[in-house]
């Protein structure tokens, strides 16, 4: 059986925009982020971490090597938990995208439509897969508790797979998913 926590990055700046933030925009946390993180590492002080998977994006870093430093849990850069590409609207307010793109923005938040993508962008098929693929590549590693530091869609899509539909991730949630008898299981945390 391995343990599997899926961990959203602290706040950055533009997160308290309300911008799409994507893979072409590459803030570090700000003051808040960063005491999430702190928190985050405090939390996982009850949780064995044995290795913690990150994004290579620099909001992902940060939040892995916080918790690192809780746990004392080996980091490793693994490319497939970068977030999703949004396309023309990656840096954009979430409320500009709304009014310029409402027919894409609706697509984008339909859990049932997963072959969306916004212009230029990725889908979240596509998303969901590169994960998978990750995902296949640590069922035979010899963890027992995983940490993975990443971002909302990445973690949405993979909550969509597992018939869970989460309109939006609060940064710094942790999602604990269990892989038993070649199944993933949600577990719901407080």
């Amino acid at each position: 059986m391995q343990n599997l926590y899926f961990f959203r990055h602290g706040e950055t700046n533009l997160n308290k925009e309300g911008r799409f933030q994507g893979q072409s925009n590459n803030p570090p946390l700000n003051t808040k982020g960063v005491k999430q993180a702190d928190k985050l590492g405090h939390t996982f002080l009850q949780i064995p971490l044995e290795i913690i998977y990150t994004s290579p994006l620099r909001r992902a870093i940060q939040t892995a090597y916080t918790v690192a430093e809780s746990t004392k849990a080996e980091v490793k850069i693994e490319p497939r938990l970068i977030e999703g590409n949004f396309g023309v609207v990656e840096g954009m307010l979430k409320s500009d995208i709304k009014q310029r793109y409402p027919e894409s923005y609706a697509k984008w938040r339909d859990f049932n439509d997963m072959d969306f993508a916004f212009s230029d962008g990725e889908s979240k098929a596509e998303i969901l897969n590169r994960l998978q693929n990750f995902l296949k590549e640590l069922k035979s590693m010899p963890y027992h508790h995983i940490g993975i530091s990443t971002h909302s869609a990445v973690i949405r899509c993979f909550m969509i797979s597992l018939g869970i539909y989460i309109d939006k991730i609060p940064n710094a949630q942790i999602m604990h998913v269990i892989y038993e008898n070649e199944k993933f299981i949600y577990i719901e945390t407080d």
